[in-house]
C-alpha cells in the first residue's frame, strides 16, 4: 500500500517551495521516493525511476550515490 504524504513532507525534506513540492509529488503520483529523487538529484521522473529500479527501490542508496 502506498502512503500519501502531504507536500509539506516533501517541502521539509527538500527545501523546495510548497508549490513545487505539490507539483512534483502529483506528477510522481504521490510516490514519495520518486519525488525525493527527482528533486534532490535533479532528475526527470523517468531517470529517477530508472535509478530507483537499479537500486531495488532503495531511495537512500540512490541519494547517497
Amino acid at each position: 500500500m502506498k502512503t500519501k504524504y502531504s507536500p509539506s513532507f516533501i517541502f521539509g525534506a527538500t527545501r523546495v517551495d510548497a508549490a513545487t513540492a505539490r507539483s512534483v509529488l502529483e506528477q510522481c503520483q504521490f510516490q514519495v521516493k520518486l519525488a525525493l529523487v527527482v528533486l534532490l538529484k535533479q532528475q526527470t521522473i523517468e531517470q529517477a525511476q530508472l535509478m530507483l529500479d537499479s537500486a531495488n527501490g532503495d531511495a537512500c542508496a540512490v541519494l547517497k550515490a
